[in-house]
């Protein structure tokens, strides 16, 4: 018989309910006095055994989710009372794939030429 998991469902709840807030992983280990990547640890693991029915994936997945609906929340009742601005930021920041602002450079050169390269290789010389 395996040892008891620390993962009860009371800490799994603390857990779902710091990242919610928007914690990253390190400081939710140290409010909760797990060590360094303990988390990440047991995470990685649960995913590997259980897939995303894992009790901590799910966990953190739930949080994922409250932490975007209460942020676009904001979002969209900006127009009344709240800068959304903060919204906007944290969400274009941790769910950059979603709601970052997509910019594109593009390079030329004279008279919307291609640009040269030209690659030089330096050699040392043997004494």
């Amino acid at each position: 018989m395996g040892t008891k998991s620390k993962y009860t469902p009371e800490f799994l709840k603390k857990i779902e309910y710091l990242a919610s807030l928007g914690y990253p992983q390190r400081k939710i280990e140290e409010v909760l006095g797990l060590s360094q990547d303990s988390l990440s640890v047991s995470r990685a693991k649960d995913r590997i055994r259980h897939g995303k029915e894992g009790k901590i994936v799910k966990a953190f997945t739930r949080a994922r989710e409250k932490f975007i609906a209460r942020h676009l929340k904001n979002i969209d009742k900006a127009a009344y009372d709240k800068d959304w601005r903060a919204s906007k930021y944290l969400l274009s920041i941790t769910e950059h794939r979603n709601f970052s602002e997509r910019q594109q450079l593009e390079l030329s050169g004279a008279d919307g030429n291609p640009v040269e390269v030209q690659i030089v290789k330096k050699y040392k010389q043997k004494k």
